[in-house]
């Protein structure tokens, strides 16, 4: 594993008229953005990144007030820079207590500009510094390098679905399984070296920080696991839905995939340990939650 900074070094000098556009896509980072992307059958092209820079509503989001931030940015991306290797080691230590059995060898750290707050795919874990998320709080890139690492070794062994083929009933839960087996493991991951660093409770209000907060109070899982427990009743009629409503509900405020899924991996390992913990991340998603439903139960 290792950390590179020429993704956000090449942006910039596209932003500066030191470099093509195309060089930047050529990028293995904006690369991957552009897989991640059509995955969710979204267009990242030139044209798209053009009008993100230009500050037009683009698929290739993430660059609001990015020519104000750029003393901001300059500062975390430093902050970043000192504590490369000892959060090296961290993301590692980390990602082998949880997924001890995926090398992680070929994994690469990003800082990007633009586009999601993180995505891991292709071994590529992109983290977009203008992200609030990270502004506020740079100490928040270490957490999300390892909840993004987790994706990226996810998404390695399972691969993902792509929103182009759902449709029936069948396609649109097998895709929110994977989702809950991915995000809950990736909030899962994290979680240790945020409660080591005791900074489970965050510093902001950012939805990623809620998600512990949720998780550590058992009034407010309870409430989350009724209304993931409705949502999947709702799902039996998923099949009449719209794709976009179908993503609305599975992406939604309520963060179901992250929490809930979160809540399954860290019942598996208090009841079962982590020898199942390891087992579990390598099984099909719907049987995934089939098998570990049941761990809500002490929450319903």
């Amino acid at each position: 594993m290792r950390f590179d900074y020429s993704a956000v070094e090449i942006f910039l000098d596209y932003a500066h008229n030191k470099a093509e556009l195309e060089e930047v896509m050529e990028h293995p980072a904006y690369q991957a953005m552009k897989c991640h992307a059509d995955t969710f059958d979204k267009e990242l092209s030139l044209e798209e990144i053009e009008k993100a820079v230009d500050g037009e509503v683009s698929n290739f989001y993430g660059l609001r007030n990015l020519h104000k931030r750029k003393q901001y940015l300059k500062k975390v991306l430093n902050y970043i820079r000192e504590n490369e290797q000892r959060w090296t080691d961290i993301i590692e230590i980390e990602l082998d207590s949880v997924i001890p059995r995926e090398d992680k060898n070929d994994l690469v750290i990003y800082p990007v500009l633009g586009y999601d707050v993180g995505i891991g795919i292709d071994n590529c874990i992109c983290l977009n510094l203008n992200s609030d998320l990270y502004l506020n709080d740079p100490q928040e890139f270490l957490y999300m390098g390892i909840h993004v690492s987790s994706h990226a070794l996810y998404e390695r062994v399972h691969g993902f679905p792509k929103v182009c083929e759902l449709g029936s009933k069948e396609s649109k839960i097998s895709f929110f399984n994977t989702l809950l087996h991915t995000e809950g493991y990736a909030v899962f991951t994290s979680m240790e070296r945020r409660k080591k660093d005791d900074r489970s409770q965050g510093k902001s209000l950012h939805p990623i920080v809620k998600d512990y907060l949720i998780l550590q109070d058992n009034k407010r899982l309870a409430k989350q696991v009724q209304m993931y427990d409705d949502f999947r009743e709702d799902m039996e009629n998923c099949g009449e839905w719209s794709t976009e409503k179908f993503l609305q509900n599975a992406f939604g405020r309520t963060r179901f995939a992250h929490r809930i899924g979160c809540a399954m991996v860290n019942d598996i390992a208090e009841i079962e340990g982590v020898q199942s913990v390891w087992d579990a991340f390598y099984m099909n998603p719907d049987k995934f939650v089939e098998r570990y439903d049941r761990m809500l139960d002490e929450h319903r």
